[in-house]
């Protein structure tokens, strides 16, 4: 008799955690739908934009073209950085 409530309370723990998953799963869906609502076409281009530019300063960097790689590094630094 005591496996079989072992078993019971083995299957609630069981079910609770795939719920809390499911849970978490939704909300985690719910959030990156968000996030896609509030990014508009500008914002991704510039993300684009910007993967582009980090690409072009890895090219420089392994092949050693040192003034493209400063030049590149200074377009992706962020604004704050710049003004200062």
């Amino acid at each position: 008799a005591a496996n079989a409530g072992n078993a019971n309370v083995a299957a609630d723990e069981w079910q609770h955690k795939q719920k809390l998953a499911q849970i978490a799963k939704q909300k985690k869906m719910q959030e990156l739908q968000l996030i896609q609502q509030s990014m508009t076409s500008e914002k991704v281009e510039e993300m684009k934009h910007q993967a582009r530019l980090r690409h072009q300063m890895a090219v420089a960097y392994k092949t050693g073209d040192e003034e493209t790689r400063k030049k590149l590094q200074r377009r992706l630094e962020p604004e704050e950085l710049v003004k200062r």
